[in-house]
């Protein structure tokens, strides 16, 4: 009961993060942001990891199908 209440916490916190992100990306395309905030946006979405959706697929993989899999960074990634 812990384990499945931890992982659709995980799986709530991933969804939000995911979200999160996603509006980061809309904010930084769109035609009211200044450059200034529009680079200010990119930075952040390059730091910003999805370590919820992280802890999940690495705790409870057989409940992340792989196309909802995130991609993994590597100290040598440039952005």
């Amino acid at each position: 009961m812990v384990e499945r209440s931890y992982e659709k916490y995980l799986t709530d916190e991933c969804k939000s993060q995911k979200h999160y992100k996603q509006k980061l990306e809309n904010m930084s395309k769109s035609s009211r942001t200044s450059e200034e905030d529009k680079v200010k946006l990119t930075k952040k979405l390059a730091a910003f990891d999805l370590t919820r959706c992280l802890e999940l697929e690495d705790l409870f993989p057989r409940g992340v199908p792989q196309k909802d899999r995130v991609n993994r960074r590597t100290d040598t990634d440039e952005f």
